[in-house]
């Protein structure tokens, strides 16, 4: 078996593509945080002591709205990254083909 193993080469790669999406979602978050935050504006709600069931103020909508932004743009940019990877990595595969 030999040691040239491309899986083992990629380590690196795959560890860049992680730390690449998780600031693009925390780059997406914080700006979906920042625009959700302006628009509800959930410091100026009155407060309540007794929340209902299934009720929801302005800081968690905020909460959600961003949670659910991050995780989008990390899937999103994982998905992107690794689709560009596998075409590399096919195109590594293919013999080249020499002029003689």
């Amino acid at each position: 078996m030999s040691t040239d193993n491309l899986d083992v080469k990629d380590s690196a790669g795959r560890m860049n593509r992680i730390i690449i999406a998780v600031l693009c979602g925390a780059a997406v978050a914080g700006i979906t945080w920042f625009v959700s935050n302006a628009l509800v504006k959930p410091e100026l709600e009155p407060h309540t002591t007794q929340v209902v069931s299934q009720q929801i103020n302005g800081y968690g909508f905020v909460v959600w709205a961003t949670g659910i932004a991050f995780a989008v743009a990390l899937g999103v940019a994982l998905v992107i990254q690794n689709a560009i990877a596998k075409k590399k990595w096919r195109e590594g595969l293919v013999a080249k083909a020499r002029v003689v």
